[in-house]
């Protein structure tokens, strides 16, 4: 199971908490009251409802972060090999930027990769170094159509952690995006150009 937070006002509009709190993936039933103490000992520091949600745990090949607008219409999927974990928390992943009508405008492999899989009961961080891209471009192509179909349902653009286990692919949470992913970067030179850049 996955045992995690679930308090009211934790993802709004204005504001999102996320990785605030404690989080339990991978436990036995017999384990559930445990790791919900733990996920309720994080909230000492919020105000917050102390609330726990119990979902199903799902051992996925690949999984990552799915921003259905990056503030310039443009779409970003992040993506690692085996679970969500290390690609919230900033670990290096694939980038993938979607146009508006999904087709790629850029993507980057990371040729080094710190994952977490589930195997035999445990989750185990695994350095996978590999030059093969996490997602195929079918699969681009199902998170791409079903973010844009949760957008339009949520009524703004969201942030959406999400997983494939074979072929099927698993939402996992959705919530609306509090900050400007992408923005133009402007440069400003005090320099003379005419000295600086002759010719």
């Amino acid at each position: 199971f996955a045992v995690r937070s679930s308090a009211q006002g934790e993802d709004s509009e204005k504001e999102s908490m996320a990785g605030a709190f404690h989080t339990e993936l991978g436990v036995s039933q017999d384990q559930i009251l445990p790791a919900a103490g733990k996920v309720l000992s994080s909230y000492k520091s919020s105000n917050t409802e102390d609330t726990v949600i119990v979902q199903e745990f799902i051992p996925s090949d690949h999984a990552g972060v799915l921003f259905t607008d990056a503030g310039d219409g443009t779409c970003i999927v992040n993506a690692t090999f085996g679970l969500c974990e290390n690609a919230v928390r900033g670990f290096a992943v694939d980038e993938y930027i979607l146009d508006k009508r999904g087709e790629i405008i850029s993507h980057s492999i990371a040729k080094k990769k710190i994952c977490q899989v589930f195997s035999h009961g445990t989750i185990e961080e695994k350095i996978i170094e590999s030059e093969e891209a996490v997602l195929n471009d079918q699969e681009l192509r199902m998170l791409f159509d079903l973010g844009k179909r949760i957008e339009a349902l949520s009524g703004s653009p969201q942030d959406i952690e999400w997983c494939f286990l074979g072929d099927i692919l698993f939402v996992l949470q959705s919530r609306p995006i509090t900050r400007v992913i992408r923005q133009e970067e402007v440069f400003y030179d005090s320099a003379n150009i005419a000295e600086s850049y002759s010719g």
